[in-house]
């Protein structure tokens, strides 16, 4: 009866070892496993991501506060580099901010299995411009949700040699900040006034869409606004605002 036994027992091993070199190949099929490489993002995700950032901001959803941890360290460092190289390359004034007196603040919007967590970057100051900038960055892919800059020159507005910018001119630069190349903007983006124009008692608004290629071969698609008017000769305002859509 032991011998019975026994021997049931090495036909089960047996059978248990020959499933599992038949099962051990799949293991090491790309994708099948931790092994395999990872496939690259949908590009429709991120378009998800901006339409949760754009309800809370049209104040759809409510906003939760965030402490970031240690292990958001990279993403943090990340954001506020980000967020000053933008505001040092949008801004006109020659008297920059202190990095000190920024106002930074995270918080995550959720809505189902949805969520997005957000590093919001503000900063007023004064200078020959009174200056007011606001920056969105995704705290875990770094993606600006939006970014918005308006400048009004009070003093020695003849040191600045600002013209009226061309609207694809003015995307090309934004896109340079985010280190994106290529990309076109739609046929809607249009210039009211010659680029030449130094006369800031007209004034300049458009809005339009623009598409360039990230660092990582995914598209972004952005809708800009581009806002310049004189209140009173010779004080000009500078209106610039990014939504990423």
């Amino acid at each position: 009866m032991r011998a019975r036994r026994r021997g049931a027992g090495q036909f089960i091993a047996a059978a248990l070892f020959i499933v599992f070199c038949a099962l051990l190949p799949l293991l090491f099929i790309p994708g099948g496993g931790p092994s395999g490489e990872e496939q690259p993002e949908r590009t429709d995700a991120r378009s998800l991501r901006a339409e949760l950032f754009s309800r809370y901001f049209n104040g759809e959803i409510e906003r939760r506060s965030l402490e970031p941890t240690v292990d958001d360290r990279e993403g943090v460092i990340g954001c506020r580099t980000l967020a000053n190289s933008i505001l040092t390359g949008l801004c006109a004034d020659g008297t920059l901010p202190q990095p000190s007196d920024a106002q930074i603040s995270y918080f995550s919007v959720v809505d189902g299995g949805e969520q997005i967590r957000v590093m919001e970057f503000s900063q007023r100051w004064s200078g020959d411009w009174d200056n007011w900038f606001s920056i969105h960055i995704d705290l875990d892919t770094l993606e600006v949700y939006r970014a918005y800059i308006s400048e009004q020159a009070v003093s020695n507005i003849g040191d600045y040699a600002i013209s009226y910018p061309t609207a694809a001119g003015t995307a090309g630069e934004w896109f340079a900040l985010l280190g994106c190349s290529g990309g076109d903007a739609a046929s809607d983006a249009e210039d009211p006034l010659p680029a030449e124009t130094t006369d800031f008692s007209q004034s300049m608004e458009t809005e339009f869409e623009i598409y360039y290629s990230a660092p990582e071969e995914a598209e972004l698609r952005y809708r800009v606004y581009v806002k310049f008017y004189a209140d009173e000769y010779p004080s000009m305002v500078r209106d610039l605002m990014f939504t990423l859509i």
